[in-house]
């Protein structure tokens, strides 16, 4: 638009001098019509944005592999043909929360409905808005451009190819592992499983008092009770320690990738993740992948921070032994996971941007990367 004014600028002037130095009648006609085609040319490009109507689609999601569609819908309801519109489109990974534009220019005639059909790549998974962000038509002569206030957007979804995952079972005599296994198949009268056992102290419970023990020690000694455990297994995804777009998009995918491949091999289990939004960790149960598949939609959307959270910490700490097993899907910056390596029935599924030789190897620990996803989670024990 910047050359057509300065076209513009050097022919008014050179018609204008033509006409000053020369008489000449003819420069002075040429320079009144050049100036009422520029009058003209704005003052139809103003009715013509009236005239123009857009819309969006896309389709409702593709896998990562794959190309993703989208398709802007024109229709110019006037007579007049627009011979430049602009649209500037926005893809929003909400997700990942990277951003990415494309601009497409198109020309519409008159009365006509065209049909621009647009495909994209994405090389992260998650939920991605496509929005119109800027509309902008020119006039004839690409001298004035005016643009279109837009609220046009649609949804899809970069859903991710599942790694098949397959599990190995230890011995199924073996339930919770603790410090204090050997006391998990004692109860007390209300149902309450024995952890274990501590030395008494006022807040206790004198029926709780273990006679044998402190008969031998000569000090009142308790039993230590909780809750019956919930004997499922759980897969809880850890969105406060990843931030990065490509550790948020694989870590995802191996979330989602566990849970399909426990339904497929039989086992009903629970989901849970980190919501910003109630500030506590948010559980679902998955008996059928119809139930996965539901919640895949939020899964992809799930809201990410550095923030350290009270709520996620004490699910680590107090929760987890209430599972028969639970995968954590986390990344190395997790300062929580010191504490977890004693327990036996925690998975730690840590995410790596790359293989490293001084990798600190452990049974409850698994590293993964982008690039070695399958190899490196092809057998997990459960």
């Amino acid at each position: 638009m910047v050359r057509s004014w300065i076209h513009l600028l050097m022919i008014i002037f050179l018609l204008s001098g033509l006409y000053l130095f020369t008489d000449m009648y003819i420069a002075l006609l040429a320079l009144i019509i050049i100036i009422a085609l520029v009058i003209s040319s704005g003052i139809l490009l103003f009715v013509m944005k009236r005239k123009l109507n857009v819309e969006l689609e896309s389709s409702w999601s593709t896998y990562k592999t794959e190309e993703g569609n989208v398709q802007i819908n024109i229709r110019n309801k006037g007579i007049l043909p627009m011979t430049k519109v602009k649209c500037i489109l926005l893809f929003h990974n909400r997700l990942t929360e990277e951003k990415m534009t494309k601009d497409i220019f198109f020309i519409v005639r008159g009365k006509k409905y065209i049909e621009v059909p647009l495909h994209f790549n994405s090389g992260q998974v998650g939920k991605v808005e496509v929005s119109v962000q800027k509309l902008t038509i020119y006039d004839y002569l690409h001298i004035f451009a005016t643009s279109i206030p837009s609220e046009i957007h649609d949804i899809t979804y970069i859903i991710p190819t599942h790694i098949p995952i397959h599990f190995i079972e230890k011995n199924k005599q073996m339930s919770i592992e603790s410090g204090t296994q050997q006391f998990n198949d004692m109860k007390d009268p209300n149902g309450l499983n024995m952890i274990g056992i501590k030395e008494y102290s006022e807040e206790d419970n004198v029926k709780h008092i273990h006679w044998k023990l402190t008969d031998k020690f000569n000090f009142p000694i308790v039993k230590e009770f909780s809750e019956p455990f919930d004997e499922s297994i759980l897969v809880l995804y850890d969105p406060v320690h990843l931030s990065h777009p490509q550790a948020i998009s694989t870590s995802i995918e191996v979330f989602i990738s566990l849970s399909n491949s426990l339904i497929n091999q039989g086992y009903e289990h629970k989901i849970g993740w980190f919501d910003h939004d109630t500030n506590q960790v948010r559980e679902e149960d998955i008996h059928m992948r119809e139930q996965l598949i539901s919640l895949q939609s939020e899964v992809l959307a799930i809201k990410h921070t550095n923030k350290e959270n009270d709520g996620i910490q004490e699910f680590f700490m107090n929760t987890f032994h209430h599972y028969s097993h639970v995968f954590l899907v986390t990344s190395e910056v997790n300062q929580y996971l010191e504490d977890l390596h004693g327990s036996n029935h925690v998975t730690i599924l840590m995410y790596m941007n790359g293989a490293s030789d001084n990798q600190e190897v452990s049974l409850n620990k698994v590293v993964f990367t982008p690039n070695t996803l399958e190899e490196d989670l092809s057998y997990l024990t459960i």
